[in-house]
């Protein structure tokens, strides 16, 4: 099975790669499709967060601000629920 686009910005692009029964798992890769890390439910602080793949990513403002965007939309569907 293909991972499921959820979104893409201007420099990176979000996969489903795993449903739980209350939350997701989401690949973060860049254009060249690289996997930088994943965003996912972390419990102790009740919230979606993004994990980086390891040291040596280099990533911009504009990289951090599409991560952070991303979660913030998650938490706001989380909250609907």
């Amino acid at each position: 099975m293909e991972p499921e686009l959820l979104k893409e910005t201007k420099h990176l692009n979000f996969y489903l790669v795993k449903r739980k029964p209350k939350t997701i798992v989401v690949n973060v890769e860049n254009k060249s499709g690289e996997e930088l890390g994943i965003i996912e439910w972390y419990s102790p602080w009740r919230q979606y967060c993004y994990i980086g793949e390891g040291y040596g990513i280099i990533m911009a403002r504009s990289c951090l601000q599409d991560i952070t965007d991303f979660i913030t939309e998650l938490m706001e569907k989380r909250k609907k629920k």
